[in-house]
């Protein structure tokens, strides 16, 4: 498997655990917005409408455009770093909720992209391989990730928790500039193909 699959996995890992891990410091964040608990358990909800919002929307786009997986997904990884690093400055509840549904579309759009690319890398019986990886690392962020970013937020506080994963995300990026093969037009999103590829044989 190539390494560049595993970063992606790794971009994924630090971009699902940015939204769950406000349930691991909800009285930090309730103390610094002077808001409820209730509330702050609503951070990860926005989160979860922007994917929802963001994963077919997104998804319809790119198939329409037919865009390179290339280009676009290092263009969502960059604003993924951009607006999860702000969210370190933020002191505004209104202001934090606009971004984490903005977090939660651009998740959307990493994830699907990380899946297709890391599916175009690979041979057609290496597909299913890949996109475990990718999925992977969603999955193991709420084992890890959450536990981690408690963990930094008790010792360091939420600001430092949010701006790390931001951080995380950019050094995958700079990786994937150099790594990621730029393939032309046959990076072209074809989702019947993909779902070939991951079509389990009897």
């Amino acid at each position: 498997m190539p390494l560049v699959i595993y970063i992606l996995g790794l971009a994924i890992f630090s971009i699902g655990t940015s939204e769950l891990m406000v349930a691991g410091m909800m009285t930090t964040l309730s103390e610094a917005f002077d808001i409820t608990i209730g509330e702050v358990g609503h951070l990860i909800s926005y989160f979860a409408f922007g994917v929802m919002l963001g994963g077919p929307v997104l998804t319809y786009a790119f198939l329409k455009l037919k865009i390179a997986y290339r280009p676009t997904l290092l263009v969502l990884l960059a604003l993924y770093v951009l607006v999860q690093g702000l969210t370190a400055f933020i002191s505004d509840h209104s202001i934090l909720i606009a971004v984490r549904v903005i977090t939660g579309v651009l998740c959307a759009g990493c994830l699907s992209l990380s899946l297709a690319t890391s599916m175009a890398l690979v041979s057609a019986e290496n597909r299913p391989r890949a996109a475990a990886v990718i999925i992977g690392g969603f999955m193991v962020s709420t084992v890890f990730g959450v536990p981690l970013a408690t963990i930094i937020n008790q010792h360091w506080g939420w600001r430092i928790s949010f701006g790390l994963v931001a951080v995380l995300v950019l050094l995958c990026l700079l990786v994937l500039i150099r790594m990621l093969p730029n393939s032309g037009d046959q990076w072209g999103l074809n989702l019947a193909a993909g779902l070939k590829g991951c079509r389990i044989r009897a």
